[in-house]
């Protein structure tokens, strides 16, 4: 089993699939590496060393009983790559995940060859703001399902938030996968309330003019309907603004969940993007 003791002594699950410049898929909140193996690790396997893991907190990695955040995150993330001996790699990150690249994109901006960010932002900033903490409307979940971290994202999956209506009613099959590995080893109650109260509190607002990476930014077109981080779409734009010389692209009918309602549109897109920045130095 691929597991790795890091600098601080957390005990981390990866994966690494291909060849190639490498490339890390980095999930979202309370997310382990299972989801990116319907239609991500098939498709850039093919093109680049491809590197999924577990975060802290969830899957197979520890799940320490102590505060966590989005710098904690993204210094596990370099505490990996420097152990796989990967001085420079492309960085790819969805939702939280996408917090995460931003921060590992200021913080190791050597390490950092090209960014994806997919729905994702940077915190508050002027005209727009959320909550901090665990948003009301998550907490009203929990106590409808009785604590259980499976059930409120299958709750989640099925709702308003990851996909379009004509997505979840004509694709059954492909729903019931999804579902199948959003609900595969759920972390425990603690430690995933832990990743949403990092997420509430990120905020690089203020420092996204120290990214220098090329970047994507990829949304859907209706991913507006997060319980408590608000409207993606605006989140986004304020990314793309702020971001020097990114790109951004919006995903025609979809919601949170675009890298698995148009796999083919977004891994094709990101592909492209990628290609363009050359061989790794």
């Amino acid at each position: 089993m691929p597991m790795t003791e890091l600098r601080s002594g957390l005990n981390m699950y990866y994966e690494i699939h291909g060849e190639g410049e490498p490339l890390v898929l980095i999930a979202g909140t309370g997310s382990h590496l299972h989801k990116w193996h319907l239609y991500q690790v098939p498709y850039f396997s093919q093109r680049y060393r491809t590197i999924v893991f577990d975060h802290r907190g969830t899957g197979k990695s520890d799940k320490p009983d102590i505060e966590y955040s989005i710098p904690m995150f993204a210094e596990d993330l370099c505490d990996l790559l420097d152990g796989l001996g990967i001085a420079r790699s492309h960085i790819l990150g969805h939702s939280m995940g996408g917090q995460v690249a931003q921060q590992f994109a200021i913080d190791y901006p050597d390490k950092t060859h090209g960014l994806v960010l997919s729905e994702t932002g940077s915190g508050p900033f002027p005209g727009y703001d959320f909550p901090r903490g665990i948003p009301l409307q998550t907490c009203l979940t929990f106590a409808r399902v009785d604590g259980s971290v499976a059930e409120r994202l299958k709750d989640s999956h099925l709702g308003e938030f990851w996909y379009t209506p004509e997505f979840r009613n004509n694709n059954p099959e492909i729903m019931e996968k999804i579902l199948e590995l959003a609900m595969m080893q759920p972390p425990p109650l603690k430690p995933y309330l832990r990743h949403i109260i990092a997420r509430q509190n990120h905020n690089v607002t203020d420092k996204l003019d120290r990214i220098v990476a090329p970047t994507l930014i990829v949304v859907g077109d209706e991913d507006r309907f997060a319980e408590g981080t608000g409207d993606f779409v605006k989140q986004t734009r304020h990314l793309h603004g702020k971001i020097k010389g990114s790109k951004f692209f919006i995903v025609p009918n979809a919601r949170h969940g675009v890298f698995w309602e148009h796999p083919e549109l977004v891994n094709s897109t990101i592909h492209a993007f990628l290609s363009e920045l050359g061989e790794n130095e």
